[in-house]
């Protein structure tokens, strides 16, 4: 990807600001139900472990973890000695309890992990959830659901599941992952997002202008050739990010 001259040092403060953000999104404890007065001395220990040592993602839906006892699954942990585990929350309403309890009983710390920018998995989401996707250069069928950080709806909903998610199970911290853009040589290779009505719109609400055009090297907004309008529009997206992850206090 090419930027404009000036655009380097915006990206440094603006990601600077992101990783900050981010940061103290996933070192914020999580509200927990299953703290208790005579839990406050494991929770302690537990949150450390969160915080140092090693440590394992897991995703609980996969075949390797099927036909399992919950107790077998955090033995194995044990005995490769893991001190805390990034369970990969696929779908905010299908979570495993009697999984995480396993963990803590062995004294293993267990954050939350969800994804920012989409979910492998709709079930039980709202039914206007198509109206947050956001759009690629070249649609893409790959069984995730990209979700577009200009949808109010998607961000509200988004916000509510998780302060759910950490009331509701035993978590001891929660991250999220991959809140960004797709994709990595995007624009060349035709997954770039989010360029649909969503971001348009909120675009043309920010700045008054259009979106540059990523396609057509003959269009006068060509994002190579309309520098000033490109740069506009990366501090538009790295802010976007910001806003996402953004703690509320």
């Amino acid at each position: 990807m090419k930027f404009p001259p000036k655009s380097g040092s915006t990206l440094r403060k603006t990601w600077n600001r992101f990783v900050f953000a981010s940061l103290l999104a996933l070192l914020l404890p999580a509200v927990s139900a299953y703290a208790e007065s005579d839990h406050q001395h494991q929770k302690g220990d537990l949150r450390q472990a969160a915080l140092n040592g090693p440590t394992i993602e897991i995703d609980p839906t996969f075949l390797y973890y099927q036909n399992r006892s919950e107790e077998s699954i955090a033995d194995e942990m044990v005995q490769n000695g893991f001190k805390a585990v990034h369970y990969f929350v696929v779908n905010e309403s299908n979570v495993n309890v009697k999984l995480i309890e396993a963990f803590h009983k062995r004294g293993i710390a267990v954050w939350a992990l969800v994804l920012g920018n989409g979910s492998y998995s709709v079930v039980g989401y709202p039914a206007d959830w198509p109206e947050w996707q956001m759009q690629l250069l070249t649609p893409v069928n790959d069984g995730f659901y990209r979700f577009s950080p200009f949808s109010d709806k998607y961000v509200a909903w988004k916000k509510k599941s998780l302060a759910t998610l950490v009331t509701k199970y035993p978590f001891d911290g929660i991250e999220v992952a991959e809140p960004y853009f797709p994709e990595w040589d995007g624009i060349k290779r035709g997954v770039y997002g989010d360029v649909g009505p969503l971001a348009q719109e909120a675009f043309k609400k920010e700045y008054g202008l259009g979106m540059p055009n990523f396609t057509n090297p003959n269009d006068p907004n060509y994002y190579e050739t309309n520098r000033e309008l490109y740069e506009k529009w990366i501090e538009f997206r790295v802010n976007a990010v910001n806003r996402f992850v953004e703690p509320a206090y």
